[in-house]
């Protein structure tokens, strides 16, 4: 019997077997579901699961990544790989961005100005960290994905142990 009319919105991780654990909030029984054949290339999808012991209807959004990604609100600049100062697209400047979430593998970010980004694409990002020492990250990035105004980039070389600041901020 279902508890009301009304989804109930989550998000929950898939493991390594992709399986994922979900809890209904309403009553608290758990099952875990084979999410493997919903896996999308976005490596977030949205399904609908029902609870199979009070029936409330749960909208679950399982994410895929392999490692945590914080939420950020970062100022930032790309440009094009091979760009100098003279030479971004004829303007001589770079871009501004927000940097919207990061992880040790690459991170999002809004293009404050249309540009013309392609998956493939090789850009230099530099920002600043809201931490203490407000540190300043260069990071030579490959677009993954771009879609309207927001762009996913995987940094060429994933954060480790040369990188304390970010690795710290990170954890």
């Amino acid at each position: 019997m279902k508890t009301s009319n009304e989804s109930i919105r989550k998000v929950v991780e898939a493991d390594k077997a992709g399986k994922a654990l979900v809890v209904c909030p309403q009553c608290g029984d758990a099952q875990k579901i084979d999410v493997i054949p919903h896996k999308a290339i976005d490596k977030v999808c949205k399904l609908k699961v029902s609870c199979g012991k009070c029936g409330s209807d749960l909208d679950v959004m399982v994410n895929f990544r392999n490692c945590y990604r914080k939420n950020t609100k970062l100022s930032g600049l790309y440009k094009l790989d091979g760009s100098t100062k003279d030479d971004y697209r004829g303007s001589g400047e770079a871009q501004e961005a927000v940097i919207g979430n990061i992880s040790k593998y690459g991170l999002g970010f809004k293009m404050m100005t249309p540009d013309t980004l392609k998956v493939g694409d090789i850009l230099h990002m530099k920002f600043v960290l809201d931490n203490s020492k407000r540190t300043v990250v260069s990071k030579k990035v490959i677009v993954k994905r771009v879609k309207e105004n927001f762009v996913g980039v995987q940094f060429v070389k994933s954060v480790d142990s040369t990188e304390p600041e970010l690795a710290f901020y990170l954890w």
